[in-house]
This record gives C-alpha cells, sequence and structure tokens, in this order.
C-alpha cells in the first residue's frame, strides 16, 4: 500500500517550455501565484496549486550545466482517486484505477502513461488497528528497541526522539516512521489552529512507513508485492524485531524455564535486566560496544546481535514492559503485520487477468 508517491519525466526543451507556460497558467488560475523558484532547490520552479487534487507538488526541472529537464509530481494515489481522503492508503484494486485518473489528467498536458514515468522516492505504508490506549505504550517501547545506527547519529534522527506519537528514523536513503495517527493529526489541528476537520477515522490506526528515497526505475518497478513486503517486514525486524512484550520478572521466568543449560539462561536473563536497566537496546548495544574500535568493536556487535536473536526466539522481545503500563503482556505486531500482507497477496488473486498483466500492483 502507498502513501505518497514523486514521479519524474525527462523533457525536452520544447516540452519543458510547453509545461512551464501551460502549469505557470493553471497555478495562477487555481492559486493566485504563479510558478515560483523552490527556495531549498535552486534547480526547480514549484507549484502546490493542485495540492487539493492530489498533486501535491510539482516541480519543473531545469540542471543547466547537464542540458537535463524534467516535471516531477509527488502525488497522494489515494486523494487522485477520492476527494478529500487524506488519511487512507491506496490499496491493491485501486491502483489501476488511479493510474487511469493519472492518465486522463496528464494527457492534457501531453505527457505519457503513468507507468513510464520514474520513481524518485515512495512511501510505503501499513496501517494496523490497534486500541487508541495501546498505541502510546507501543510507541514507548518502539524507541526503546534496536535501533541502527545510521539513523540513530542522524541528527533529525535525534530532533524526534523525545515525541511520545512517533519514532522517526531518518537517513538520507530511507526513513522508517511508525506514528500513532490520531495523536499526530490532533497535535498538528492544535499547532496551526485551523478549522477543526473530523479525524476519528484515523483513531486506533498505528501507522508503519517506509519512505524510499533516491529510488531509480520506472514505476512499474515499485508496484510490486515483493518490494512492499520487503519494505515493511525487513525494516520491522530489523528494527522491532520478534517477541512478545513481557514485564521483566515475568520474560525471566519464561527464560528460566525454556533454557535448561544454566550458563546459557543466566547470560540472557542478564542481558535483558541490562536492557532494561540502561533503557533499551540500542543504549545497551552502544554500552557493549564502548571503548572497542575496529574489528573488535564488530565482533562484539556480532555477539550483541546473536544474544538478542536467541531472546526473540524464544518468544520474548528483548524491550521489557513498565510497570506503570499496568499489563503483563502485549502482543507483538508482527503477527498482525503479516496477517494483513496475507490479505493483500490474496487481493491480487483475485484482480481480473487483465490488469495483473500490465504490472503486479501492490
Amino acid at each position: 500500500m502507498i502513501d505518497t508517491m514523486t514521479t519524474s519525466y525527462q523533457l525536452t526543451k520544447v516540452g519543458y517550455d510547453f509545461l512551464f507556460t501551460r502549469i505557470n497558467n493553471l497555478s495562477i488560475e487555481l492559486s493566485g501565484q504563479k510558478l515560483y523558484r523552490d527556495r531549498c532547490d535552486k534547480n526547480a520552479y514549484v507549484t502546490y496549486a493542485l495540492k487539493e487534487l492530489g498533486y501535491q507538488e510539482i516541480k519543473l526541472r531545469h540542471v543547466k550545466f547537464v542540458n537535463y529537464r524534467a516535471i516531477e509530481i509527488r502525488v497522494r494515489p489515494k486523494l487522485v482517486i477520492e476527494k478529500d481522503n487524506y488519511y487512507e492508503l491506496i490499496y491493491p484494486n485501486e491502483i489501476e484505477q488511479f493510474r487511469k485518473a493519472f492518465n486522463d489528467y496528464m494527457s492534457e498536458f501531453y505527457l505519457p502513461d503513468l507507468l513510464k514515468w520514474n520513481v524518485k522516492r515512495i512511501d510505503y505504508a501499513i496501517d494496523l488497528n490497534i486500541s487508541q490506549d495501546l498505541i502510546p505504550i507501543y510507541m514507548l517501547l518502539f524507541k526503546k528497541s534496536n535501533i541502527p545506527y545510521f539513523a540513530l547519529s542522524n541528527s533529525i534522527t535525534q530532533k524526534y526522539m523525545d515525541s511520545s506519537t512517533n519514532l522517526y528514523l531518518y537517513s538520507n536513503n530511507i526513513t522508517i516512521n511508525y506514528y500513532d495517527r490520531y495523536r499526530t493529526l490532533f497535535n498538528k489541528q492544535l499547532e496551526n489552529k485551523k478549522d477543526w476537520i473530523d479525524i476519528e477515522v484515523v483513531r486506533n490506526k498505528l501507522r508503519l512507513e517506509v519512505q524510499n528515497k533516491n529510488c531509480k526505475g520506472q514505476v512499474i518497478e515499485y508496484l510490486n508485492i515483493d518490494n512492499y513486503k520487503k519494505a515493511i517486514q525487513t525494516n520491522y525486524d530489523l528494527v522491532i524485531g520478534s517477541g512478545d512484550y513481557y514485564l521483566l520478572n515475568e520474560s525471566l521466568d519464561i527464560i528460566k524455564k525454556s533454557i535448561t543449560n544454566l550458563r546459557k539462561s543466566i547470560i540472557l536473563r542478564d542481558f535483558i535486566k541490562q536492557i532494561d536497566k540502561v533503557g533499551g537496546v540500542w543504549k545497551a548495544k552502544e554500552k557493549f560496544v564502548q571503548g572497542y574500535v575496529d574489528k573488535e568493536r564488530e565482533k562484539r556487535l556480532k555477539a550483541f546481535s546473536n544474544t538478542l536473536n536467541k531472546v526473540r526466539r524464544i518468544g520474548i522481545n528483548p524491550v521489557s514492559l513498565p510497570e506503570q503500563c499496568g499489563l503483563v503482556k502485549l502482543s507483538n505486531l508482527k503477527l498482525q503485520i503479516n496477517e494483513r500482507i496475507s490479505e493483500l497477496e490474496r487481493e491480487l488473486v483475485n484482480l481480473n487477468d487483465s490488469m495483473t498483466s500490465i504490472c503486479e500492483v501492490l
């Protein structure tokens, strides 16, 4: 399922000049503002005049020193096919409807079929149905998980580490964003102080989103269930991993009963006690490799990872539930993620042959 996608199509000089005039006039007509040079992107002129139609941002790019011209569109597919639907993702059986709507609109500018465009960025996502009261607990636990160093070391990641509504792990090529849909929108409305809109539709929704940036290849290559599965499942396993959440003492009891080898049992129990003591997996990992460099550091990281996976294989997530949560156990979301993806795969099987012959859609 897709939230947003940024597509591009290379233009000739004639095509660029034609589109600049047409889109500039359209921007003035719809917003009263002409195309203007993007302050953060000096090679591009931009308009947001069509955002209510789902075309969130349209850029005309001209890089003079390489003689490159292109149109780029950041599009929200669900909004293209359903007016005012800013909240939901596009589903497999709606991809062809989106493609047709996109093509119909872009044909007015003599632009080609969506499938011939290239992808610069695509945001894969999945919405899980979780009791609203439990979502803040999941967010608290996620922040104590195995956050990779490439994201943890980034200043943008650190900027949002104290947020109670999301886990935002930023890097240049990929960003993982897990967030409370309802509270995020509620806080945004408070901050913007605009007219309130009904956001009840996203209550009890936890979104897991993987933003793939610097993509290369045509749209058809990214509308693929295997790419979607890999993005969602691999990154969830990387950060959160398997195993249900328990109170620390419960986890210790489970390990003691499950592992008959006394030495292994002590190692695993000490491992999760240390994680609980320092406040999370990534903090414990930092402490475990502190003072080590190069090959010795790599050995320590590998040893830490091996122990982490041993705990998970028992069915325990190494992050313990805080006692103030009032819970003894909280289920891992991995099963719900896999079940939802299986539903999407079954949905694909039921699509008619003419649609699946076009591309393996999400």
